[in-house]
């Protein structure tokens, strides 16, 4: 049976229909009235326009208009960037470019979540900066690469620098943690995504390279970890599990502060005993690094469990996705809510892979989607209210639901559906 279904933009997609295959495995759902309508919302036409290159392209060009913005300021607008200066408002003007830039990508919620994730990080070290009396110029942020607040003098000595340095990922750890449980508490994947992204950027800064956060940290208790951190980054990049254009500079810019650590100037030009901290500072720094690295790493995996992909975040709060679950959520126990329940999760799973022209990449990225709804859609569901926690009625109409679900995917890898 072939089913047609009305795309957002009128196109139509014919879907052939799995039910009576399945249906004669499983006697499961009605003898002949049940279906499950596998429901596409782009068409084979939409498809073969190619929708993500053409997002690609529009975004070349809004960063293109971005750059050309950025290269005139720099160029020309020394008047206006000296204004900014003057009037504290670096902060704001460069963080609402930044927050459009990000939103280019990951939407305008995620966006302003990663900005605020990233001002909490850099006001510890503000705050620690403050804390030990150093002066420090307003928060910049730059796209793509985060922030900065830089100091103006160099602290007492190399301990107060790697206190100043903790404090970026200490906070900004914190701030994802709390950003963790308020979305385990509501049901928010989106907080659970800003979580990730938090704990990750915070694990990240602590490599020990130059003058990121974990190279001032490590480079106080020896500057032969140094020559580590440049060991660890050199095979995140071979690996190949690194290839960001920006981590090459910061691993090239590490390069050259270890060098001039050893060899060059940089050492002469610090006060007097500048590096001469206690072993008791040596060691509780190294002890609450490898603290640090080892609880953003457990909570990661924490995280990860309750966290979708983040392919499925934006498909889950389309308001026809939305209204596909509430309908599911009122039909009738047993065989209305099993159908609508597959329909829903397939029609999720189908618009998450849209753009994906690999079928083995579709495939891997479907079964993935499916494994993360099994895992939280129910859970979510019931902390925000939508299921009670005791439904096993509900537990049990999910459950069959799934095996659909995970057929229908069987059935699409081997061309079948």
């Amino acid at each position: 049976m072939m089913l047609l279904a009305r795309s957002s933009r009128a196109h139509y997609a014919r879907v052939p229909s799995i039910t009576s295959s399945l249906c004669r495995r499983r006697n499961v759902f009605a003898k002949s009235s049940s279906r499950i309508r596998l429901v596409r919302s782009y068409s084979e036409e939409r498809r073969n326009e190619e929708p993500e290159k053409r997002d690609n392209q529009q975004r070349i060009v809004q960063l293109g208009t971005l750059g050309v913005g950025g290269m005139w300021l720099l160029s020309k607008g020394k008047f206006l960037l000296g204004a900014l200066k003057v009037t504290k408002l670096s902060t704001l003007i460069s963080m609402g470019i930044s927050t459009g830039a990000y939103a280019m990508f990951y939407g305008w919620p995620f966006a302003v979540g990663m900005i605020g994730l990233i001002f909490v990080h850099e006001s510890g070290h503000a705050l620690a900066m403050r804390h030990y009396g150093v002066p420090f110029s307003p928060m910049v942020f730059l796209p793509f690469m985060g922030a900065a607040v830089a100091m103006k003098e160099h602290p007492t000595d190399a301990y107060q620098e790697a206190m100043i340095a903790f404090a970026g990922p200490v906070l900004g750890t914190a701030g994802a943690v709390a950003a963790g449980l308020a979305g385990n508490a509501i049901g928010s994947q989106l907080l659970i995504g800003l979580c990730d992204f938090g704990l990750m950027i915070n694990l990240f800064n602590l490599l020990p390279l130059g003058s990121m956060d974990g190279g001032r940290i490590c480079g106080a208790i020896s500057k032969y970890t140094l020559i580590a951190g440049l060991g660890v980054g050199g095979a995140l990049i071979v690996s190949g599990s690194v290839s960001n254009p920006i981590f090459y500079l910061i691993f090239g810019a590490g390069g050259y502060e270890t060098y001039q650590r050893f060899f060059g100037s940089k050492a002469g030009s610090m006060p007097p005993g500048y590096y001469k901290i206690t072993g008791g500072q040596r060691a509780a720094l190294g002890v609450g690094y490898a603290g640090l690295i080892a609880f953003l790493i457990v909570a990661m995996n924490m995280n990860a469990k309750r966290k979708m992909p983040h392919q499925s975040l934006d498909v889950m709060s389309r308001p026809e996705i939305l209204d596909e679950f509430e309908r599911a959520h009122q039909c009738a126990p047993g065989e209305p809510r099993v159908e609508a329940l597959a329909n829903a999760f397939v029609r999720a799973a189908e618009l998450s892979v849209v753009g994906i022209k690999d079928l083995e990449e579709q495939h891997r990225m479907r079964r993935a989607l499916v494994d993360s709804f099994r895992e939280n859609y129910r859970t979510q569901a019931i902390r925000s209210g939508v299921v009670a926690a005791d439904d096993a009625a509900y537990a049990n109409d999910y459950e069959r639901a799934f095996f659909y679900v995970e057929t229908y995917c069987t059935r699409k890898e081997i061309g079948y559906a």
